[in-house]
């Protein structure tokens, strides 16, 4: 329902500025059948009042809050965990999951492994779910992590992954990242090659 609108309201105002009343008198115009609904909603307050607004939409952050609670039971060592914990999650929820892991400086290289070898991440081909695993192995200092992330480094070019990549690498072994990005420079995308050699410092 929204997206035809906002099709419809990018094409109305092309090339032109709109007001505030016009967004909202496009709006009414567009669902003729809505202005009950469209009439519960504080437009003095969201258009005029300073400050936070009153009224907050409440979305469902259910999705995440099973990333939160995934990741916060590793801080505890007698939790157990299984793949099937792992398995259940959505793409994007184990994206999330190693993104809250890698941001927990309290977590450790045997907690990486542990995890590693709990949801089998060796065998994960998802470079997004990859990256952010490699990230926080990365972050404890774990050696595997250290020869994934050269292998995604090697093997892949987006720049999104590479260049963080090459920047966790070198922060922590300078001499090795150095060489495995001259290796690897004749056949990076140019742009990204001198982004890298700018992050890690070479000529």
């Amino acid at each position: 329902m929204f997206e035809p609108w906002f099709k419809a309201y990018v094409q109305h105002f092309a090339y032109k500025t709109a007001t505030t009343k016009e967004w909202k008198d496009f709006l009414y115009n567009y669902f003729p059948d809505k202005h009950d609904i469209l009439n519960t909603v504080d437009w003095n307050m969201w258009f005029h009042q300073a400050g936070m607004p009153t009224q907050m939409p409440k979305y469902d952050d259910s999705l995440a809050i099973a990333c939160q609670h995934v990741a916060a039971s590793w801080k505890n060592s007698s939790n157990t965990h299984d793949l099937k914990e792992f398995e259940s999650l959505m793409p994007k929820q184990k994206i999330e999951v190693f993104a809250i892991l890698g941001e927990d400086d309290s977590l450790t290289e045997k907690t990486f492994q542990q995890i590693t070898s709990t949801y089998n991440m060796t065998e994960v081909k998802n470079s997004e779910i990859r990256f952010k695993w490699i990230m926080f192995g990365l972050k404890t200092k774990d050696d595997s992590a250290f020869a994934s992330g050269q292998d995604m480094a090697t093997v892949q070019g987006r720049m999104k992954f590479t260049r963080p990549l090459y920047r966790s690498m070198n922060a922590w072994r300078s001499e090795e990242t150095k060489a495995l990005f001259i290796k690897n420079r004749p056949f990076m995308h140019p742009t990204t090659a001198a982004m890298v050699a700018k992050d890690i410092g070479v000529n």
